[in-house]
């Protein structure tokens, strides 16, 4: 049931797993997030692209445009640093 999904969600640490990442990483926040509040990714992966996305937890729903250009822009970037 999505109760016990949200409650493993809420007791998961992934920082020590996180600090591990060592590939070209894009964190996307979400401003008004009251489950997962920006603060929570700073400093989360070395050397990541952080960008903030005026939105609640459910960007994928609320702000699909601004999500997917996000992820577009990164891998365009992307694709161009290694090109």
């Amino acid at each position: 049931p999505i109760e016990e999904v949200i409650r493993v969600d809420l007791n998961m640490d992934v920082r020590e797993y996180a600090a591990r990442i060592k590939t070209p990483t894009l964190l996307i926040t979400a401003k008004h997030d009251q489950i997962v509040p920006p603060a929570y990714s700073e400093n989360l992966v070395p050397d990541a692209k952080t960008i903030e996305l005026n939105s609640g937890h459910l960007i994928f729903l609320e702000k699909p445009v601004e999500l997917a250009s996000a992820i577009l822009s990164f891998c365009q970037w992307q694709a161009g640093a290694v090109s």
